[in-house]
């Protein structure tokens, strides 16, 4: 530090050029992995704190009219933003977003039946892939290809079939 100043920037200063502003971009980029997941992680909190000063104000929103009223918001970024938020109300079937404190018990009845049909489907879904997967491990251990994928395509032929006629 002996002999060398710092500067300082003066009131007078002039906007940083393109190539400076580049530059300042390509070093964010090139931030830890750590530092940007910290980041992201402190503005989806702002975003969630956000999400749920809009359904405040506004009550019931669709994602559509969520993502009109905020610019960079997707369908997909409310849905996260919901799933973060333990004030939130969304379940499948549902006509939008709401708080929950000001949902009626008939409503949590119906979001907790709703989520409680989705889980059952999943369970179902997740069971068929793992029976799949046992199939095609059994028939590729015996070493024939051929059996493999006729093993897999009799299982997803059934199951589809038997989704079917629930």
């Amino acid at each position: 530090m002996s002999g060398e100043q710092i500067q300082r920037p003066t009131p007078n200063a002039q906007r940083p050029t393109p190539k400076a502003e580049a530059e300042a971009e390509a070093i964010q980029a090139e931030l830890p992995l750590a530092e940007k997941e910290r980041r992201d992680r402190e503005q989806l909190f702002l975003d969630v704190a956000e999400f749920e000063g809009m359904l405040a104000t506004f009550g019931r929103l669709t994602a559509r009219q969520i993502c009109a009223h905020r610019a960079g918001w997707d369908d997909r970024y409310v849905r996260k933003l919901a799933e973060r938020s333990a004030g939130v109300l969304s379940f499948p079937g549902s006509q939008g977003y709401s708080l929950i404190a000001a949902a009626g018990d008939d409503e949590l009845r119906h979001a907790a039946n709703a989520i409680a049909t989705q889980v059952a489907v999943m369970q179902a879904k997740r069971v068929r892939f793992e029976n799949i997967l046992g199939l095609r491990h059994a028939a590729q251990k015996l070493g024939d290809a051929h059996a493999a994928s006729d093993a897999v395509a009799r299982e997803l032929s059934a199951e589809y079939f038997a989704e079917g006629a629930q």
